[in-house]
């Protein structure tokens, strides 16, 4: 069975499994099964994985923040990004309009943000959750992480 011998040589593809066993004689085997039909194959070859889990909702409002971004089309102030940063616990949401995604115009508007959350809601957020846009700038990871002690 293609399938046994695809699982005792340690998940190889389809191909590798029919090769190994033509030189045989006596034994006739199909390919084995394709990529997408083998769970520990498809995992171990996949380079992104969209996770439908529910995250925990935490507790306290403004402890963590998601952060967003959205394109505009056509806006007539030029603005081409909305930043939307969510209150995980509560939902609530602050929106600040982008000319561009550059790094200093990104840093300043977390720094707004920030300066807004400590003034007006009295509150320091612990942590921020977003895709891999942010992380991808080393000044805007050191101003979150180590200036605003995040």
């Amino acid at each position: 069975d293609a399938r046994m011998w695809h699982i005792r040589l340690g998940y190889p593809g389809p191909d590798p499994t029919s090769h190994f066993i033509d030189p045989s004689t006596g034994v006739r085997l199909e390919r084995g099964p394709p990529m997408t039909k083998c769970e520990e194959c498809a995992q171990a070859k996949i380079t992104s994985q969209i996770s439908r889990i529910p995250r925990p909702v935490p507790f306290i409002p403004g402890e963590i923040w998601a952060i967003d971004f959205l394109d505009l089309k056509d806006d007539p102030d030029k603005f081409s990004s909305l930043m939307l940063f969510t209150d995980r616990c509560t939902g609530f949401i602050l929106d600040i309009y982008l000319k561009n995604r550059d790094t200093p115009t990104v840093l300043s508007a977390i720094i707004y943000f920030l300066g807004v959350l400590e003034h007006r809601f009295k509150t320091v957020p612990k942590a921020f959750e977003s895709d891999n846009e942010l992380t991808k700038s080393k000044a805007i990871k050191e101003e979150v992480t180590t200036n605003r002690f995040i």
